[in-house]
């Protein structure tokens, strides 16, 4: 029974990081965490232009996301689940989202990714992190991604994947305000130096975090935002890009 006992026992501990774009006064970004799943919604910026407050319609994707999950635990799925709750939505916007459904006994990962919100997931080898998966942002074109919502994208534009995971794998699933920030080298550098001896999930969240955001505001620094620029317009851009961060690291435990 002792083997069983370890089998039934992979479970997660989170760590979270928020916050709003330099000189914003209102959040775009949402996210959820619970005890078998976790997703990240950025609420379409564009919107506000109409007078529509973006994160509106993000905030409601994330709960809808929850409540159809509690009643599908038969055909749990990432993809039947997110076309169910962004059916149910009644407000006007659209946002990216990206969703992980953890398996509590098999220990995989059930991944979906639409729009340029994503993850990474990073193994400890030879004592150092290694990417070892990713998710592959779903773009019409630079800057403009795939989007639930109103006149958006369906689910089934989305990509998927399911992945295996290990004891001590590190997750950690961001808004672009991340990816258009810190290079993926550089998020591993920062995991590396802060899980070097244990993963502190809160802490090294919030490095992650604080150095996203101090690359958003740097205008001479070429991000991989003014990197994507530079090539789809043909000029060179400098800089990172302000907006909405947020991050959740996971420590899967099995």
């Amino acid at each position: 029974m002792l083997g069983l006992r370890r089998y039934f026992a992979n479970s997660f501990t989170a760590g979270c990081y928020s916050s709003m774009g330099p000189g914003k006064k209102r959040g775009e970004d949402a996210y959820l965490i619970t005890s078998d799943m976790l997703s990240v919604a950025d609420g379409v910026g564009g919107w506000t232009l109409q007078g529509i407050d973006p994160s509106k319609y993000a905030w409601e994707l994330m709960k809808n996301i929850t409540d159809t999950e509690k009643v599908m635990k038969s055909e749990r799925s990432s993809t039947k689940i997110l076309t169910e709750a962004a059916k149910k939505c009644t407000n006007i916007g659209s946002s990216t989202c990206s969703l992980i459904l953890l398996h509590p006994i098999i220990g995989s990962l059930d991944t979906l990714n639409i729009g340029d919100s994503g993850f990474f997931i990073y193994r400890k080898i030879d004592k150092a992190y290694k990417l070892i998966d990713k998710s592959k942002e779903i773009l019409h074109g630079f800057n403009f991604p795939f989007q639930l919502g109103t006149d958006g994208d369906k689910v089934d534009s989305a990509w998927t994947k399911i992945i295996q995971v290990q004891d001590k794998d590190v997750i950690i699933m961001y808004s672009d305000g991340l990816s258009d920030n810190l290079y993926e080298e550089t998020v591993r550098e920062i995991v590396n130096k802060e899980c070097a001896d244990e993963v502190n999930v809160e802490n090294t969240a919030k490095k992650l975090g604080e150095k996203a955001y101090e690359i958003c505001q740097s205008t001479n620094y070429i991000s991989p935002f003014a990197k994507a620029a530079s090539i789809a317009y043909g000029q060179r851009y400098m800089g990172g890009k302000p907006d909405d961060i947020i991050l959740l690291l996971l420590l899967w435990l099995i």
